[in-house]
């Protein structure tokens, strides 16, 4: 399976695995994605995470219409070489799904954990609500 946002390939994205309610996907090392320390960035590492719970979720929605409703990430060590992420669905509620991330090293250190909501629309389709007007 490969990944299909220009931005994913950006980040230089493989998708190892996906089956229902999982993902696991890799991010290499490259030089562009570190801050000025030479780890990577903790943006990438967001993106990685996000990224791999949106394919964990086409794996039950194939049609897309989905998105990112919350997110939370928690960095517990910095990242100096490949990762991976393990996103897994734990619950559905209504149109929302609860989802996990683990985001590991290639030495399996732990370097971030994640979770939190993707939203379904009910007709398939994302459609953002109007934003009210700014005082001028």
């Amino acid at each position: 399976m490969e990944v299909k946002a220009p931005f994913e390939k950006l980040l230089g994205l493989t998708i190892l695995e996906a089956r229902r309610d999982f993902a696991r996907i890799m991010m290499p090392y490259k030089a562009e994605l570190t801050n000025p320390s030479g780890v990577i960035h903790g943006g990438a590492i967001s993106s990685l995470a996000d990224t791999s719970i949106a394919v964990a979720l086409g794996t039950v929605y194939s049609h897309g219409g989905f998105y990112t409703a919350e997110f939370e990430i928690h960095f517990k060590a910095p990242a100096r070489n490949d990762l991976f992420a393990e996103a897994h669905i734990i619950r559905k509620k209504l149109n929302l799904y609860i989802y996990h991330v683990k985001v590991m090293d290639t030495e399996n250190k732990l370097i971030a954990i994640a979770w939190g909501k993707y939203l379904v629309p009910k007709n398939g389709k994302t459609s953002f609500q109007k934003q009210s007007q700014r005082p001028q």
